[in-house]
């Protein structure tokens, strides 16, 4: 009896106590600091770190340099902050006695490599003035850089029938005075931006020296792709698919062909070459048309890993290990046994491996030897207390098992962490904050824990998700329910921090939130995976059901009369597949219907989406089954149902919901038709609907006044819809009366 006193006396103080902690706006979640790259000093003794910040009263962005003593804890300023401009991607010099960086700026369209002295000599006038030299002036602007011993390599976009960087600064130059392009293949376009024929991304490398607390150029940038018609990196991708090796004198890079086929295949291959000799590069990935991809150096220089897919012409599939052997010129295949999603990796030495990969809802660390089996380092699920999310670690002390990593989930705000890592057992060991931007602000605000649940899905599968619960939560009262679906169909809800669909933005309005991971999402090995090809409208579907339904059942305080869905791209297909399907269903134990929907650029049909796409493959894999994979859809009237069975457009006639749309005036992914289609259908048919143009958005909100006018909007519409308290517009929506107006929306 008297435990159960004690149980009740804890439960009712941490009600009073979260009930006295603030909700999180959409303000606060894009004002506060974010963290950028970071980098570990050789010694182990610092750790430099970019801080990205917005202002809301002039909507600018920037990010800027600070640097931490880890013995004493002193942070301190390493580059002045300065609206408009963004220092990033920090890296050491081959000295050790600079720090290198990448500028870019609003003053400057060339983004160049800048480098400051380390540990910097503070001016005692003015400790925020900027001491930083330029080390690089192009006449083309870069895209992202690396540095390795006495070696630079950085991308930029060139014609391929130039030889110099001054032939290819011209050609731009006229370029941007004509508003025409003419075409003669796809691809025309792509992401956001229109390309142009005979242009693409090369990589290039320069040597560099060290003279003091100088560094200097030697020479001239030589184009390790002089004469190769491809992107390197391929389009969407960065400075992970070009990688030098420990010595600054080989380079290998990933391509992606500029050809007729580049819309429709996905084949990036890997190339190697001598910068000693500057030999023409050789393709060490001959042996396969499927994608290849972030090729490293082991720290000897005698073997090169890169990541590889075994199906051609995929964009999303299990990725597993490759390794060519310099001196032999052999090629050894690590099979992937445990269909991990790897997502990133680095050699810790000549045999060894670290690769963090989703699985099960978290991004783990893992590390593989050559001859070993493969070794979790941080915990799987379900465990009671699982660990977080850990990025890809950056272990810089050599002989020694230290390692610093980004760290977060759903309710924990990112941190920097450095801990030590048993290489026997491959077990993660001790760990402590190094960095954690905000720490004493977020204390002050409600967080809700994630609990992450599983219960059986379609095909009698398990099936995971997560399950937030509101802010002020008592179990005397009933909530309204945020049910939130993820893009990809490809993608995960794995523990992560982040802006845009942050669970903590519908808890601070009062919702439980309940987000699962149906078939198609990554992390649950690669049958799971595969199970949405061809399957959109089916199996997820019904995942995502009796998911929703499961954790109504569960817990008595969810209003079932009171529920919205919100999901973007897949997500945002499957509230337009949701339109068409919302009815009680027995066999879904499904007693309930959704009150409102939010659409962020979803796809309408499956038709229009295959031609007006710029990357054609997608619909190709995904409509496609496996007899036919890589159909087209005039190929014949089976071929042509793959393409029909679950596009929304074919169910118009049941939309019935209140639906949002949203959608970005430069997407290329998913046409702007695509939104415009489904706001049509439910319009023409009287249903309560309303339309967020964002003229300057791409497939994804990067603005920040505009990701706060996507949550205004969606929270009005939610609000209205789950009969919550009369809105109120929140104070930081009046900050638009500050800016030029971007947006557009129309209702009925």
């Amino acid at each position: 009896m008297k435990f159960i006193k004690l149980l009740f006396l804890f439960c009712f103080l941490i009600n009073v106590f979260s009930q006295n902690l603030e909700p999180i706006t959409p303000t606060d979640l894009l004002s506060v600091d974010k963290l950028s790259g970071y980098v570990l000093s050789p010694d182990g003794k610092y750790v430099i770190f970019g801080i990205k910040k917005w202002n809301k009263d002039t909507g600018k962005s920037y990010t800027h340099l600070q640097y931490k003593n880890i013995e004493t804890g002193e942070i301190k300023i390493l580059t002045p902050s300065v609206e408009g401009q963004s220092d990033t991607s920090p890296q050491f010099s081959s000295s050790f006695t600079n720090i290198l960086f990448f500028q870019r700026s609003n003053s400057d369209i060339k983004s160049s490599v800048y480098y400051i002295q380390f540990p910097p000599v503070e001016n005692s006038e003015d400790k925020n003035a900027d001491s930083s030299k330029r080390l690089t002036s192009y006449v083309l602007p870069i895209i992202d850089y690396k540095i390795k011993s006495k070696t630079i390599a950085f991308s930029t976009d060139v014609y391929f029938k130039c030889k110099t960087m001054e032939c290819s600064a011209d050609l731009i130059e006229k370029e941007s005075k004509q508003d025409y392009q003419v075409y003669n293949n796809l691809m025309m376009f792509h992401w956001d931006t229109w390309l142009v024929e005979g242009k693409g991304t090369h990589v290039f490398v320069q040597y560099i020296e060290s003279s003091g607390n100088n560094v200097v150029i030697k020479d001239t940038p030589k184009d390790v792709t002089q004469g190769m018609e491809l992107n390197s990196p391929p389009l969407f991708t960065d400075s992970t698919n070009y990688e030098l090796s420990n010595d600054g004198t080989m380079i290998a890079f990933s391509g992606h062909l500029r050809n007729h086929e580049e819309s429709w295949t996905t084949g990036f291959k890997t190339y190697f070459q001598n910068l000693l000799t500057m030999s023409n590069p050789i393709c060490i990935t001959t042996h396969t048309s499927a994608r290849t991809q972030y090729p490293v150096f082991s720290k000897d220089g005698t073997k090169l890993a890169y990541l590889a897919m075994k199906i051609p012409d995929l964009e999303s599939e299990i990725l597993h290990f490759e390794i060519y052997n310099i001196l032999t010129n052999k090629l050894t295949i690590v099979p992937n046994e445990e269909e991990l999603s790897i997502q990133g990796y680095f050699w810790k030495n000549d045999y060894e491996i670290i690769f963090y990969a989703d699985n099960f809802q978290v991004y783990r660390l893992f590390s593989i030897n050559l001859q070993d089996p493969i070794k979790p380092i941080t915990q799987k699920y379900p465990v009671k207390y699982p660990d977080k999310s850990y990025s890809l670690p950056y272990f810089a002390i050599k002989n020694r098992n230290v390692a610093l990593a980004r760290v977060n989930a759903f309710d924990t705000p990112e941190k920097l962490v450095l801990f030590k890592y048993n290489s026997k057992t491959g077990v993660k060991e001790e760990e402590f904050e190094i960095v954690e931007p905000n720490k004493e602000y977020w204390e002050k605000k409600f967080i809700s824990e994630d609990e992450m649940f599983n219960f059986t899905g379609g095909y009698n599968d398990t099936v995971y998700g997560h399950f937030l619960k509101p802010i002020n939560f008592d179990p005397a009262k009933t909530y309204p329910v945020a049910v939130l679906v993820h893009g990809g169909p490809e993608q995960a809800w794995t523990q992560a921090w982040g802006t845009s669909w942050n669970p903590q933005m519908y808890t601070s309005r009062g919702y439980a939130v309940i987000m699962v991971n149906p078939h198609g999402s990554t992390g649950f090995g690669d049958k799971f995976q595969d199970d949405v090809r061809y399957n959109w409208g089916g199996v997820p579907y019904e995942d995502i059901m009796l998911g929703v339904s499961y954790i109504l059942d569960k817990n008595s305080f969810l209003d079932r009369t009171r529920m919205c869905a919100a999901g973007g791209s897949y997500g945002g297909y499957m509230m337009n597949w949701i339109e068409g399907h919302n009815d009680i269903n027995e066999k879904l134990n499904k007693d309930w219907t959704f009150n409102c929907l939010a659409n962020h650029d979803g796809i309408f049909s499956h038709i229009s989406m295959f031609y007006g796409t710029e990357e054609i493959w997608f619909p190709k894999e995904e409509f496609c089954d496996k007899r036919h994979k890589g159909c087209n859809p005039w190929e014949g009237p089976e071929i042509r149902k793959g393409f029909d069975t679950y596009s929304t457009e074919r169910y118009v006639n049941n939309w019935k919901t209140p639906m949002i749309i949203i959608h970005g005036g430069t997407d290329y992914r998913v046409q702007l038709t695509e939104g415009l289609s489904a706001f049509t259908a439910l319009q023409m048919r009287g249903v309560p609907s309303r339309f967020l143009f964002l003229h300057e958005e791409n497939h994804w909100v990067l603005r920040a006044e505009n990701q706060i006018k996507w949550f205004d909007e969606v929270y009005k519409f939610f609000d209205e819809y789950t009969l919550s308290n009369e809105y109120e517009v929140p104070e930081e929506a009046k900050i638009y009366k500050t800016f030029n107006k971007n947006y557009s929306y129309w209702l009925l």
